[in-house]
């Protein structure tokens, strides 16, 4: 059975009912079974529509001017269990489950793209900005709360990623750089013990420093054993350092320096700080001399390759890096020239910047062989541009850059794209001294949101833009800046890409 109910809206795009426990039908006197139908009187638009059995409200729907749902709600026995919202191009903007008559939110998406995804057991949480970055966080116990909106305020700086995840026994949070992994921080709490480990990548060098402490049965101060490790390029330990405490209490540690195919050159151990041993292999000295020449090699003691270094005239010095099972894992062409320019001021920057390159061509590969990072430069009369590429495991793009430097004029521009592991493009950067223009795709390779950053003469304007699923603009937040005085403005649009709403 269908009944319908006229109402008048003023100024308010939502309204509140409170029903009785049991719905009747005004003509039969029974509970209802069927729906109601609320309208607007003005426009005679379907505003609400509610759905009963035997009187009891099962589910309630709510629509837009436009006529596109823009809300539903679930009931079991009159008490509401599911609630969803929809943005008006369809796409779903929040979800709430509710259980003893508490609400909890497992996706909430407002409307400047900031994202929030609970799992139902409430165990993890995702939280995700319109620009795509993603903070996770798992919790051992299921917690009743609404979910925080402590989102990554952190903006995507070029070529930078972060990832972060919480439990209640192991933290860690990574940067990453083209793809590549250059700072981790980790910190892990078992029982009896306590471990922090800090990775940093710094001129194609891996250092680790790790300290553990374990508790001691009597709850005396806990043992602490720090080490300290430096790899190269191709994976073998070119430093080590390992410090501890004995069951007597006093400090011993361990120092050694290995060669590119990880021999142990030196060694020296130490007691409370004094010296009690050390070593130093007899080729340590030609080691040492041998790489102050042009051309050499190091090999492991199955006479494979570990590294090799060529020099040739005209001042070039290529080096190249393998693992034990012989595969390269790093090579690179160094030029003797150092390229010095002070580039214009770019848009958004506050003054002119010196730039130093050491010129060099690099590639950087997997320990099965495959290509995952290059860096290269081409260098002509009138502009020298810089490229670095990184790639994912089979072999599509994940980060591209392109950095080109005008020489007569000293302008400088770089465009930066990132794409997924299937080879869609997931955002892009353009900066030069006019503008920066950001933009960031969906999994379907359509604009969902773009910041405009441009500097005219006397004023700067800086847009955020957010679109619809169709193309059209759904916001826009404009702050204009002049020397006197800045301007915000704000505007709303449908899903036409009318204007509904603008505000200052």
């Amino acid at each position: 059975m269908r009944k319908k109910i006229g109402i008048i809206f003023l100024g308010i795009s939502i309204l509140a009912f409170s029903k009785p426990e049991i719905v009747y039908d005004e003509e039969t006197k029974k509970p209802l079974n069927g729906y109601i139908e609320y309208t607007d009187k003005e426009t005679n638009k379907k505003v609400i529509e509610e759905d009963y059995r035997e009187g009891i409200i099962t589910e309630k729907r709510e629509y837009y001017n436009s006529g596109v749902i823009k809300s539903i709600s679930k009931y079991d026995e009159g008490e509401i269990y599911l609630e969803k919202n929809f943005f008006e191009d369809g796409k779903l903007s929040l979800k709430k489950i509710y259980k003893d008559g508490v609400a909890r939110t497992t996706l909430d998406l407002d409307s400047d793209g900031i994202k929030v995804e609970v799992s139902e057991d409430y165990r993890v949480q995702k939280q995700t900005n319109e620009k795509g970055f993603v903070r996770v966080f798992y919790k051992e116990n299921d917690i009743f709360e609404e979910p925080s909106k402590d989102i990554l305020e952190k903006t995507w700086d070029k070529e930078v990623e972060e990832e972060e995840k919480e439990t209640g026994t192991v933290n860690y949070k990574r940067e990453y750089r083209y793809g590549i992994l250059e700072k981790e921080s980790y910190s892990e709490v078992g029982n009896g013990f306590s471990k922090e480990v800090n990775k940093k990548l710094e001129d194609n060098i891996l250092s680790v420093n790790e300290e553990t402490k374990k508790l001691e049965k009597d709850f005396s101060l806990p043992r602490i054993e720090e080490r300290e490790v430096k790899y190269f390029p191709n994976g073998n330990k070119k430093y080590e350092k390992i410090s501890k405490k004995g069951n007597d209490n006093k400090l011993y540690e361990e120092e050694r320096v290995y060669d590119e195919s990880e021999k142990i050159l030196t060694e020296k151990k130490y007691v409370n700080n004094d010296l009690k041993d050390s070593f130093q292999d007899k080729d340590y000295k030609k080691y040492k001399e041998e790489k102050e020449n042009k051309n050499y090699k190091i090999k492991y003691s199955n006479g494979k390759i570990a590294y090799e270094k060529e020099s040739l005239k005209n001042g070039i010095e290529k080096e190249r890096y393998f693992t034990k099972k012989g595969v390269l894992t790093f090579e690179s062409e160094s030029y003797p020239e150092i390229y010095k320019i002070t580039v214009k001021k770019m848009a958004d920057e506050s003054r002119e910047e010196s730039v130093v390159r050491k010129l060099k061509n690099l590639k950087k590969y997997l320990e099965d062989g495959k290509l995952f990072y290059e860096e290269r430069f081409e260098d002509n009369n009138e502009s020298i541009k810089f490229f670095k590429t990184s790639y994912y495991k089979n072999g599509k793009i994940n980060f591209r850059e392109a950095e080109t430097i005008i020489k007569s004029s000293r302008k400088r521009s770089y465009k930066i794209e990132k794409y997924s592991e299937d080879g869609k493009l997931i955002r892009s950067i353009y900066h030069d001294d006019k503008e920066i223009n950001k933009k960031f795709y969906d999994k379907n390779q359509k604009l969902k949101y773009e910041k405009v950053l441009k500097e005219e003469k006397e004023k700067t304007v800086d847009n955020s833009i957010y679109y619809y699923e169709n193309g059209k603009i759904r916001k826009e937040n404009e702050a204009i800046s002049t020397y006197t005085s800045d301007k915000f403005t704000t505007r709303i649009y449908n899903i036409n890409g009318e204007l509904e709403k603008e505000y200052n």
